[in-house]
C-alpha cells in the first residue's frame, strides 16, 4: 500500500472512531425555519425544518425511531427553560427510500407533535402545541434537538436568524449549524456505604440464629463500549439447485470435485445443507432483519471485541436461549403453558423440549418445495448461545460466532410456507388478507407490526406449533469476511457420522468454499458479507435426517450493512 492510500485509510479509521465516540451521533444542523406562535384564542403552532445532508439511523437498529421512538426538545439557553415532545415508536414508519415519517392523528394535547420527518436531506416537525412559554418580552435564542436513539440533530436560532421575537411569537430562519449540540442533562452517580449491625433472623423452626456482619464481594459487569448492528440486505434472487439450475449473481462460494474442477457456484444470502442424497432445496435467508452485538473491548483503537446484546427485543438481540424450557410443538407441558424438563413432557416427541428462545436470527425462513409442495417447511432460527465476534476497523475483517437452534415446521404450504404479516394493501400476491394481521400460524388473525424484508415474514407471526417436526443444531463458528473451506475425506465424507458421500444432493463434491467481503466504504454503515462452511449433526427426528440427509455439510453467506457506534 502506498503512503497516500495508507494515510487515507488511517484518516478514515480515525474519523470513524472519533465520530462514533461520545457525541459521535451528534449532527449540528442548519436551522432552515423555526416558528412558535401562541394566539389570543389559545391556538398554538409549532414548525421546525432543517434542510441539509444527514446521517440517519439504520432501519431495525436500536436508533431506528420505529424501535426506540424519538423526541424533540426546545431549549432557551437564556432562561434555561426547556420542553421535550415525545414521539413514540408506534407512530413511526419508514418508506422504501429510507425516509422515516411520524404521524399522530389523535386529538391535540399538550406536548403532542402531529407530523415529523427524518431523512437524509430533511428534518421536519410540526404540531399545534409549542411546549415552552412565550410570555417573556423576548426569547433571544431558541435551540432545537431532535433525537432518535443515540442520534441527535441540533439547530440553534439566534442573532441574525431571528425575524420576530415578542410575547407569543418567535420566528427565525436561515441559521447556520451550531458549533456543537447542547450538552445532554448531566447525571450524578453517588456511592453510599452502609454499615449494618449483626442481624437476628428466625428460621423456619422459629429457632433464633444470629449472623455476624459479613462482607460480600460482587463482580459487576462493565457497560458495553458501543454496539454493532448488522442489517441483512438482498443477495441472490435465486439460490439455484445449487447445481441445476445455478444460483443467480451475486455469488459467494464454489463447490469442487475430486479433480479440483468447479462444479457449482453458491449464491449470496443462501443456506445449502445436507449430504449427497439431500432432497431439501437451498434456503434463501430473508433480508431486512437486524442483529445487534455489544462492543465489550477495544484494542489499539481499531480492534473491537463483540458479545451478545439484549438489543431492543427478540427480533434483533443476540443472547442465548433459556434458562427456562418449553415445548416447541404446542404441547401443554407440565404447567399447561408449555413448561417442560424433557421430551416426555411434550408428548415424547424428539427435540420438542428445548430452552425457551430469547432472541432470533432474522425472521422465519420459508422453504418451498416446488416438486412436492406438501414438504414445504418454515424454519425459525432461534439463537442457542450468546453470539460473539470481532471486527477490525483497519484491516476491515469481521468474524462472528453464533450457535443457532433452528426449529423446523412442516407446514405443507407451497405458496407461503411461513405465515406473513398482511401488508397495508390487504393483498399478498393475488390473495386478500386483513391488513396488519398474521395470515396463518399460531397467531392467525392477530395483530402484527409488519413483515420484514422481501419475504414479509416476522417472528410476530410464527408457524403453528403442532407443525413442529424437529430442531437442528447449527454452529456458525466462524462466519467471516475471509475464506473458509471444508474438504471431504477420500470416501467423500465431509462430516462425522455422515451416511452418504457428497454434498447438497450430489455425490461428487469434495471441496466446499465460501468467501466473505470485508467492510467496505469510508464510514459507517459499511457494506459487508460474512460466510462460512460447517457441519450439521443429526437431529432427533428420523424424518428430518432423511429429508436433509444429516449429518452433512452446510454452507451459508449473509450480506448486509454493518453500523458501528462507540459510546
Amino acid at each position: 500500500m502506498n503512503g497516500s492510500r495508507k494515510s487515507l485509510l488511517l484518516v478514515a479509521v480515525a474519523i470513524l472512531v472519533a465520530g462514533a465516540s461520545a457525541g459521535a451521533t451528534d449532527q449540528p444542523a442548519p436551522g432552515t425555519r423555526l416558528i412558535l406562535r401562541v394566539r389570543s384564542s389559545g391556538r398554538e403552532k409549532l414548525s421546525f425544518r432543517s434542510s441539509g445532508s444527514f446521517t440517519i439511523p439504520t432501519p431495525g437498529s436500536p436508533d431506528d425511531p420505529m424501535q426506540a421512538g424519538a423526541s424533540l426538545q426546545l431549549l432557551n439557553p437564556n432562561t434555561s427553560e426547556s420542553f421535550t415532545f415525545d414521539l413514540p415508536s408506534s407512530h413511526w414508519s419508514v418508506s422504501t427510500a429510507g425516509t422515516y415519517k411520524y404521524r399522530d392523528k389523535g386529538p391535540v394535547e399538550s406536548g403532542k407533535v402531529k407530523v415529523a420527518i427524518i431523512s437524509g436531506r430533511t428534518l421536519k416537525v410540526s404540531g399545534q402545541k409549542v411546549g415552552i412559554t412565550l410570555d417573556e418580552s423576548s426569547q433571544g435564542e431558541l435551540d432545537v434537538v431532535l433525537s432518535s436513539g443515540s442520534f441527535r440533530y441540533c439547530a440553534a436560532f439566534a442573532d441574525g436568524a431571528v425575524r420576530t421575537d415578542s410575547p407569543g411569537v418567535f420566528s427565525a430562519k436561515g441559521a447556520p449549524p451550531p458549533s456543537a449540540c447542547p450538552s445532554p442533562p448531566a447525571t450524578t452517580t453517588s456511592t453510599i456505604t452502609i454499615t449494618l449491625p449483626p442481624t437476628t433472623i428466625p428460621d423456619v423452626t422459629t429457632t433464633t440464629v444470629t449472623t455476624p456482619l459479613t462482607t460480600t464481594t460482587a463482580t459487576i459487569p462493565l457497560p458495553p463500549l458501543g454496539m454493532v448492528a448488522f442489517t441483512i440486505t438482498p443477495g441472490s434472487s435465486t439460490c439455484g439447485g445449487p447445481f441445476v439450475p445455478p444460483p443467480a449473481a451475486p455469488l459467494s462460494g464454489e463447490v469442487y470435485n475430486r479433480s479440483g474442477q468447479k462444479i457449482a457456484d453458491l449464491g449470496v444470502d443462501c443456506l445449502y445443507a445436507g449430504a449427497g442424497t439431500s432432497g431439501q432445496p437451498p434456503s434463501m435467508i430473508p433480508d431486512g432483519s437486524t442483529s445487534v452485538l455489544a462492543v465489550t473491548g477495544i484494542s489499539s483503537g481499531v480492534a473491537l471485541t463483540l458479545s451478545g446484546s439484549a438489543g431492543s427485543g427478540p427480533a434483533d438481540c443476540t443472547l442465548g436461549a433459556g434458562p427456562a424450557m418449553r415445548c416447541l410443538n404446542g404441547n401443554l407441558g407440565t404447567d399447561g403453558m408449555g413448561a417442560c424438563s424433557s421430551d416426555a413432557d411434550c408428548g415424547d416427541q424428539k427435540d420438542a423440549c428445548a430452552p425457551q428462545p430469547n432472541c432470533f436470527f432474522g425472521p422465519p425462513i420459508p422453504v418451498p418445495a416446488p416438486a412436492t409442495p406438501a414438504l414445504s417447511t418454515c424454519i425459525v432460527n432461534a439463537i442457542a448461545t450468546d453470539a460473539s465476534g470481532a471486527a477490525n476497523l483497519l484491516t476491515r475483517e469481521t468474524m462472528l460466532n453464533a450457535s443457532l437452534a433452528p426449529g423446523i415446521y412442516l407446514t405443507g404450504d407451497g405458496e407461503s410456507p411461513c405465515p406473513q404479516c398482511c401488508p397495508s394493501t390487504g393483498m399478498i400476491g393475488s390473495s386478500s388478507c386483513t391488513s396488519g394481521t398474521c395470515t396463518a400460524g399460531d397467531r392467525q388473525g392477530m395483530p402484527c407490526s409488519g413483515g420484514v424484508g422481501s419475504k414479509n415474514t416476522t417472528i410476530e407471526c410464527p408457524p403453528e406449533s403442532i407443525r413442529f417436526v424437529g430442531r437442528l443444531a447449527v454452529n456458525l463458528s466462524p462466519l467471516t469476511t475471509g475464506t473458509t473451506t471444508l474438504t471431504a475425506d477420500p470416501a467423500g465424507m465431509f462430516c462425522p457420522d455422515q451416511a452418504h458421500s457428497g454434498a447438497f444432493g450430489i455425490g461428487t463434491p469434495r471441496t466446499i468454499r465460501e468467501t466473505g467481503v470485508p467492510l467496505g466504504g469510508l464510514a459507517s454503515p459499511f457494506a459487508t458479507t460474512v460466510a462460512g462452511v460447517f457441519c450439521i449433526p443429526a437431529t432427533g427426528s428420523p424424518a428430518v435426517n432423511v429429508l436433509a440427509d444429516l449429518p452433512g455439510p452446510a454452507a451459508v453467506s449473509v450480506s448486509g450493512m454493518t453500523s458501528i457506534q462507540l459510546f
